[in-house]
């Protein structure tokens, strides 16, 4: 997949789900090029052998830390 950002014209890309859908952004700038179909995906992957950022990996991240801020609160307690 050999897409360039229309912003600032690289062609370093990057997908990152948001929901359910999965969106090709610029991995220099940020910018969202286009929302990816199942193929697209499948073919990004393989071409770039790339994991997928996920909302949800740092909202759990997010999470374990804010329980682990609680556990230390009630320690000193």
């Amino acid at each position: 997949m050999d897409l360039k950002c229309g912003h600032c014209g690289s062609s370093n890309t990057e997908i990152e789900q948001k929901g359910t859908q999965t969106g090709l952004y610029c991995a220099d700038c940020g910018k969202w090029i286009k929302w990816l179909n199942k193929d697209e995906i499948r073919v990004f992957n393989r071409s770039n052998n790339v994991k997928i950022n996920t909302d949800t990996d740092e909202s759990l991240k997010n999470l374990v830390k804010d329980l682990q801020n609680i556990i230390d609160k009630y320690k000193e307690n």
